[in-house]
């Protein structure tokens, strides 16, 4: 695995995604927090459709990219992950059950 960190505030994601895609990762996982829109206008503009996983807001991304690049399946091989712990004190999991 390879990480590449860039200073918060970054607005410019061009050639972090240059760089990137000169090392040819099969997938990316961002950590953006608030560098969710010029990271996805970057990803968006560059064309890659390299997987991404990640703390991702999808809201956040479909506000920062086109309604033709999520048409056209540019966010399909996306997926955002978070924590869930039954400890959690949270109305919206209540009934939830993590088990298969």
């Amino acid at each position: 695995m390879i990480g590449i960190t860039v200073v918060r505030g970054t607005t410019n994601f061009e050639p972090v995604l240059e760089q990137l895609k000169k090392i040819n990762p099969d997938h990316l996982v961002p950590i953006l927090y608030a560098s969710t829109a010029p990271f996805f206008q970057a990803y968006e503009k560059s064309g890659w459709k390299v997987p991404l996983t990640g703390r991702i807001d999808f809201s956040a991304v479909s506000k920062a990219v086109s309604p033709g690049f999520i048409a056209s399946g540019g966010m399909d091989s996306t997926a955002s992950v978070s924590m869930f712990s039954p400890a959690i004190e949270n109305a919206g999991g209540a009934g939830f059950c993590p088990c298969l």
